[in-house]
């Protein structure tokens, strides 16, 4: 419905973007992406999330022949080894072994075929990567051990968090480091000036053809999404639904600023405010208005939580005395006023003995009625 109404043929910094937004970066993975396919070896890509890590070897694999190069993409990486290792075996049209050694040897075979055979590279992009077990990588230099490490036959990336490359400088992963040939780190588009460009490239490639924001629009809206293309593409995604039932041709700065000092006389308008902004858009308007009447209405079905003092004040509360049955002798029903105000009844048979010795007249009663019984 938005992209009607602006005009747009596509989301804006979407997953179907033919193109990628360039500064340099683009062309300094591709160049040594290009390289590992020439000398292959491992390869190493982090960033942040939303930085654009996957989207980024999607697009440079687009390009590459499918007569020389098998591309395999595995995202599945929060499992086991032998778990990975046959998913490697299924991309290679391999039925996996059940035993580790016997599944090694059949992709391994497999790949010194497609290489001497049919002069083929596969190319494995490990997404996620920080989120394999350790033990792949002290056992994965001996698997690309081929012809007594004389051939490299296999071109890998790994793509994850910036953590991945504090984990591979451990020194149990030495020999999966020291096999690592590029290594290249993405980052957000912090300074101005890029995010202008980004924002502008991306808008432009879905076909916008007029301006949406203006420069302080666009400096609140590169504040929230932290420069990352993900956080700014889905909170650019939202402002614009948010401006349709307001009927505006473009984006106001309303749709990405913090709430006004009115707004924050009400918690419960805060509180909303805090969550569209999260969203994407704290817009003063009507756009607020629905989420502001339920949450009201929410709170309203249901009954506040007692406050911790409340709790503690009725703890600290005397407990009510408990009458105890009187199933043994009428001295049970009786109060003795000589004990503490905690036990006005007693609790044992001292208790009871002590009121006796003090009390004369209870005591005969007593015996009285223990002649009767």
């Amino acid at each position: 419905m938005y992209r009607q109404h602006f005009g747009l043929t596509d989301h804006p910094l979407g997953k179907k973007s033919k193109e990628l937004w360039d500064d340099g970066a683009m062309a300094r993975l591709q160049e040594q992406f290009l390289w590992l396919l020439e000398s292959p070896g491992i390869g190493l890509l982090t960033g942040e999330p939303g930085v654009g890590k996957t989207a980024a070897p999607r697009q440079i694999t687009r390009t590459l022949n499918p007569h020389r190069y098998l591309v395999i993409y595995t995202a599945e990486t929060d499992f086991g080894r032998l778990d990975i290792y046959r998913s490697l075996a299924l991309a290679l049209g391999l039925e996996p072994a059940y035993r580790r050694a016997t599944l090694w040897r059949d992709i391994k075979a497999h790949i010194q075929q497609l290489a001497d055979g049919k002069q083929l590279l596969p190319v494995w992009i490990i997404d996620e990567a920080q989120n394999l077990p350790p033990e792949f990588f002290r056992d994965f230099p001996a698997f690309l051990n081929f012809a007594f490490d004389s051939r490299n036959l296999m071109t890998v990336w790994l793509a994850g968090h910036a953590i991945l490359t504090h984990t591979l400088d451990r020194a149990p992963y030495a020999a999966m480091n020291s096999r690592i040939q590029a290594r290249i780190q993405l980052q957000p588009a912090i300074e101005r000036e890029r995010f202008a460009g980004m924002i502008d490239f991306a808008l432009k490639q879905v076909g916008c053809q007029h301006k949406l924001l203006s420069d302080s629009g666009m400096e609140l809206l590169r504040q929230s999404s932290r420069g990352l293309p993900r956080h700014a593409g889905r909170i650019l995604t939202t402002a614009m639904r948010m401006a349709v039932p307001m009927e505006l041709n473009h984006l106001p700065d309303a749709c990405y600023s913090r709430p006004s000092s009115r707004c924050n006389e009400e918690k419960i308008t805060t509180t909303v405010y805090r969550a569209t902004f999260r969203r994407g858009c704290v817009c003063a308007g009507r756009c607020v208005e629905p989420a502001l009447n339920s949450m009201r209405e929410r709170l309203l079905r249901t009954d506040p939580p007692p406050s911790r003092n409340s709790t503690r004040k009725q703890e600290n509360q005397p407990r009510k005395p408990v009458a105890l049955k009187p199933h043994a002798s009428p001295l049970a029903t009786q109060t003795y006023p000589m004990l503490s105000q905690k036990q006005k009844y007693p609790d044992s048979v001292r208790d009871i003995s002590v009121y006796l010795t003090s009390n004369r007249s209870a005591w005969n009663s007593g015996k009285s009625l223990g002649r009767n019984t």
